[in-house]
C-alpha cells in the first residue's frame, strides 16, 4: 500500500530534517569545543594575565557557574528528547490514527530541534567563555 504525503506534511518533515541536520552541527560544535576545552585544563597553559587571589577566586566561581548552566541545559534537552517518545509510541500502540501519530511525532521532532539548537548554541558560547577564561587566567 503506498500514501504520498500532503504539501502540509511534506514541509514538516522537511523542517524536521532541517532541524536534525542544525541540532547535529550544534552537536558537533558542542562536543569539539569540550574536547578543546580538556585539552586545554590537561596542558594547563600559562596564564595571560595574572589576577590576585580574589579575582581568581571570583573567575573560579564564574566558569563553574558556566559549567552549571551547561549541564542544566544538558539536562533540559536530554528531557525534550525522551518526551518525544510519546507520540512515536502512539503509532505502535494506537489503531486507525498512524499518520496523525506520525505527523505529531515529526511535528514534535522538528520542535525538539529547533529547542536542542538553540541550547546548544548557548551551550557553546558558555563553552568558548569557559575556554577563554582558561587560556587567559588559569
Amino acid at each position: 500500500m503506498d500514501y504520498e504525503f500532503t504539501d502540509e506534511q511534506n514541509r514538516l518533515v522537511s523542517e524536521a530534517a532541517g532541524g536534525l541536520a542544525r541540532a547535529g552541527k550544534s552537536m558537533l560544535s558542542a562536543g569539539i569545543l569540550t574536547a578543546v576545552y580538556v585539552v586545554l585544563t590537561f596542558v594547563d597553559p600559562r596564564e595571560l594575565v595574572v589576577v590576585s587571589d580574589s579575582g581568581h577566586a571570583f573567575l573560579a566561581a564564574m566558569d563553574y557557574m558556566l559549567w552549571v548552566v551547561i549541564a542544566l541545559l544538558v539536562i533540559y534537552i536530554s528531557i525534550s528528547v525522551i518526551r518525544l517518545a510519546v507520540p512515536l509510541r502512539l503509532i505502535a500502540t494506537t489503531s486507525g490514527k498512524d499518520i496523525s501519530h506520525l505527523m505529531e511525532f515529526i511535528k514534535e521532532l522538528g520542535r525538539i530541534c529547533r529547542l536542542c539548537s538553540t541550547c546548544l548554541i548557548v551551550v557553546c558560547v558558555l563553552l568558548a567563555a569557559s575556554i577563554g577564561l582558561a587560556i587567559v587566567v588559569f
